[in-house]
């Protein structure tokens, strides 16, 4: 976090956003196939809804990512204004935060 890595690569970090994506597409898809036999059942759920919310959270903080990018690519953490820095911090928590917690809730109810 002491900015002394030199700026990241646009590709790479493009390459890593379109992993990501691809990961949160395949959570949506198999959670939607793993669980329309009991649908009704699974929506009734505290845990359920809470995990639907953070996979919501978890589209719309990729939508964010994608617009902070640029900043990555143009400039070194240490460059980063504490204004710039921020939403970059911000955002990666989020993410780490919902999914994790969606890993654990997806453990606590199908485990």
């Amino acid at each position: 976090m002491l900015g002394r890595t030199a700026r990241l690569s646009e590709k790479r970090l493009t390459i890593l956003h379109y992993l990501t994506w691809f990961g949160l597409v395949g959570l949506i898809n198999t959670g939607f196939l793993l669980l329309l036999p009991m649908w009704t059942y699974a929506l009734s759920l505290p845990l359920f809804q809470i995990k639907l919310l953070l996979v919501a959270v978890l589209v719309l903080n990729a939508i964010l990512i994608g617009r902070l990018m640029p900043v990555a690519t143009t400039k070194t953490f240490g460059e980063l204004t504490l204004h710039e820095r921020a939403p970059l911090i911000i955002s990666g928590a989020i993410s780490t935060a919902s999914w994790l917690t969606i890993a654990a809730i997806g453990f606590w109810l199908f485990c």
